[in-house]
């Protein structure tokens, strides 16, 4: 997730998720319904195996997770980031704090997934509860890990995570309040409308990065291919002759101080 592509990954993954509410929020509003989804019977009337009853939203979570995580360790390849202390140091202080701070919020993410996956396959009943719970605890370990890491920042590096802690502790809080009141509508269109804004953000910032190095790249390459341009006698600021033609001052500076003299 530290570089480009990785937060072009996770805003993707947040944009869809996004989109996959707003088309599920109109249609249960048009069916008159007041949850996104209809209720699973009790394990015991279940005929279904347990990969059938498991919802997509919560395996591509699950999936996300882990790849997420194995390319925040390994990616690019070749690389390791998974020791967190440097055993060989004296002090054995802690390492690749960016890195694990990363994990850490896909691994909660992650564990929500396998909470969704265990209320629905092996729970003698659905635990909506449990799964939002599970959910909005992510949220907050993610507003807490971004917290921790504007410490010792930049202005610009501040900025920019602040911005995105406002829709994320939002959605946090919408999701907090839909484990208590589940059936509320306008709750499910907002959770939407954040979620779409916080994958959109972070696509707009990746995007904004490639496009701003794409420019310095092409200015770059105009600048060393354009170069000979400098060599021009008037390109560039040339000092003053000092020759012959340059001692019509100095002999004014010697009259006038001759002229002083008499006076």
């Amino acid at each position: 997730m530290g570089t480009l592509l990785g937060h072009l990954a996770l805003a993707l993954l947040i944009y869809h998720s996004g989109l996959y509410y707003t088309v599920v929020v109109p249609r249960a509003l048009s069916r008159s319904q007041k949850l996104l989804f209809p209720p699973l019977p009790t394990r015991d009337k279940q005929g279904q195996r347990w990969w059938q009853r498991v919802r997509a939203e919560g395996m591509v979570k699950m999936g996300a997770g882990e790849i997420l995580i194995l390319g925040e360790f390994f990616f690019p390849p070749g690389t390791n980031c998974f020791p967190l202390i440097d055993w060989e140091a004296p002090r054995r202080p802690f390492q690749r704090h960016n890195a694990w701070q990363h994990a850490t919020i896909f691994g909660f993410f992650l564990l929500s997934a396998l909470v969704e996956l265990t209320s629905q396959a092996w729970l003698a009943q659905w635990s909506m509860k449990l799964e939002r719970a599970a959910t909005a605890l992510a949220l907050v370990v993610m507003l807490l890990e971004m917290v921790a890491r504007i410490e010792h920042k930049n202005a610009l590096e501040i900025r920019v995570h602040t911005v995105l802690m406002l829709p994320a502790f939002l959605l946090a809080l919408v999701l907090i309040v839909k484990v208590w009141v589940p059936d509320q509508p306008p709750l499910s269109v907002l959770k939407a409308w954040l979620m779409l804004v916080s994958g959109s953000w972070l696509l707009q910032l990746g995007l904004g990065a490639a496009v701003l190095a794409t420019v310095y790249v092409l200015c770059s390459l105009w600048h060393c291919r354009y170069s000979s341009w400098l060599g021009l006698p008037g390109a560039r600021y040339q000092p003053c002759p000092t020759g012959d033609r340059n001692r019509e001052p100095e002999t004014l500076r010697a009259e006038a101080m001759l002229q002083d003299g008499d006076i």
